[in-house]
């Protein structure tokens, strides 16, 4: 987190990354058929996924003491990384805005 002020105007940003190993265990055989992969075995269909997710908050601190809140405007916005186990040199990336 960080906040920074010029005058009455104060922005902070906050970010928390947040990491999930997504263990793809086949769970469709028929009953009776062994399955493909044992469970925590590394398969080639899993995944790590990281994600960080960022909030920014501006506020006008001109607003005081007349009004209850003083933010102008908030963003969120994620960046979000599918990395998969067998091959990590290819991981799949997105940046996107999150509505409000």
């Amino acid at each position: 987190m960080d906040t920074v002020n010029s005058g009455k105007i104060v922005k902070t940003i906050e970010a928390q990354k947040e990491l999930f190993l997504c263990d793809e265990d086949d769970t469709t055989t028929p009953p009776g058929t062994p399955p493909s992969s044992l469970p925590d075995d590394a398969d080639s269909d899993d995944r790590l996924v990281s994600i960080v997710l960022f909030t920014e908050i501006w506020e006008n601190l001109n607003l005081l003491p007349t009004n209850s809140t003083t933010i102008v405007q908030k963003k969120f916005e994620s960046f979000r990384c599918v990395i998969q186990i067998t091959s990590p040199t290819s991981p799949r990336c997105l940046f996107q805005n999150i509505l409000d």
